[in-house]
């Protein structure tokens, strides 16, 4: 069986679905609009057709992802940020890719990084309790100054041609490239708004 249709299998966009769905507030299901105007409430009403349908155009590849929407957020500095959301039925799509894909990718372990790409015998929870556990340990013994930083535009400077790569040649097969390609090089549908102001780095949620 290809990626592609693991990927596209009902079941597992429909695990998909209810990770995407769940943990979100009655306010976001319902304002949480990409640029098709769908919100996760409206999906709701009609998910298991929509799932179905999603399943169809992607065993037969007519499936394509759509533009994000994109809407500002300001900063304390006074510049905005580019929020940009993907649609709803790309949000399901990313999550069933990201769920069959992870297991290729070698778990981190630096001793100080707790997250993605996760084997499956690792769940989120035990990352987080593992993070628990190097925090208590410092805190035994007398580290207790936090360090905080970030990487200015870190999302402007990624080179994507080399990511890509290197998340395709670790790949089983090449079924899903081209929905991985159109994640990584997304377009934003409404960017025109913004053109006249001063963002910081574009962050997909």
């Amino acid at each position: 069986m290809t990626l592609l249709e693991t990927i596209a299998d009902e079941d597992i966009l429909l695990e998909a679905w209810k990770r995407t769905y769940a943990g979100k507030s009655d306010d976001v299901r319902e304002h949480s609009e990409g640029f098709d105007k769908e919100s996760l409430a409206d999906f709701k009403e009609n998910d298991i057709e929509n799932i179905k349908q999603i399943s169809l155009e992607l065993s037969t590849g007519i499936y394509t992802l759509s533009p994000l929407s994109g809407f500002e957020k300001e900063k304390k500095n006074g510049n905005f940020r580019l929020i940009t959301a993907p649609t709803v039925r790309d949000r399901i799509v990313h999550a069933s890719i990201l769920a069959m894909i992870q297991q290729y990718y070698p778990e981190i372990r630096n001793k100080s990084s707790y997250c993605l790409p996760r084997s499956k015998e690792k769940s989120e929870r035990v990352n987080f309790i593992d993070a628990f556990r190097m925090i208590n340990s410092h805190i035994k013994n007398g580290n207790t100054y936090v360090f905080e930083s970030d990487i200015e535009s870190f999302f402007d400077k990624i080179v994507k041609k080399r990511l890509l790569r290197s998340v395709l040649t670790s790949l089983p097969d090449k079924s899903i490239d081209h929905l991985i390609k159109d994640i990584v090089y997304y377009e934003v549908g409404n960017l025109s708004r913004f053109t006249k102001i001063n963002f910081t780095y574009p962050f997909v949620v």
